[in-house]
């Protein structure tokens, strides 16, 4: 399996990159054997693949840093204790939130035990209409109906827009850094297996 790596400057250690978004040269718009296998540039956008994602954090203990970019020059960086991709639905577990920098907030507080959706395999709660066709990228939905606003909260591998300003929850979305009307300029998703502490 071949991966990209980044260093974190403060422990040594290093992360394997497996979602960035930098200049939306990449659709994110794909189907889910797409997203099973992985697509794009390892250099540039891509996603590295769930079935990669799955085997990985099917062993061991596995931490989630995500960093986030926004069109006005902030920069945010969350981490969550304990991650890990499940089933063959490619379910999401992320626990142990911590705001390193940026104060972004939880985005993915609600998604956890949710499965991952795709346009082409609708694993949201939403009846009669499936989130990722309506927000242009596959994700860990939950609910983009009437009650949106309670529910939807993040959203990294939405439609690329080459502005901050969108209609509400479209884009690259994490609601609870810049609301629901900003999308961001880019993303990065990493993770590595933890240590005992």
């Amino acid at each position: 399996m071949q991966v990209y790596c980044r260093m974190e400057p403060e422990s040594g250690k290093g992360f394997i990159v497996f979602q960035r978004r930098l200049d939306g040269s990449v659709s994110f718009e794909r189907t889910w054997q797409e997203y099973a296998e992985g697509f794009g540039n390892l250099t540039g956008e891509f996603w590295l693949g769930n079935q990669k994602l799955r085997s990985l954090t099917d062993n061991g203990k596995w931490e989630l840093v995500i960093t986030l970019r926004a069109f006005d020059g902030d920069e945010a960086r969350v981490r969550y204790r304990d991650f890990r991709i499940f089933f063959s639905d490619y379910g999401l577990s992320a626990y142990g939130f911590k705001a390193e920098s940026g104060y972004a907030g939880d985005s993915l507080r609600h998604l956890s035990f949710r499965y991952f959706s795709t346009p082409d395999k609708d694993s949201d709660h939403t009846d009669g209409e499936n989130c990722a066709k309506k927000f242009h990228g596959g994700w860990w939905y939950y609910h983009c109906g009437s009650d949106i606003s309670d529910n939807f909260k993040s959203n990294l591998n939405g439609l690329y827009y080459n502005n901050a300003t969108v209609d509400d929850y479209m884009g690259i979305q994490w609601v609870t850094w810049k609301g629901k009307q900003v999308s961001l300029k880019g993303s990065e998703m990493m993770t590595r297996r933890r240590g005992p502490h």
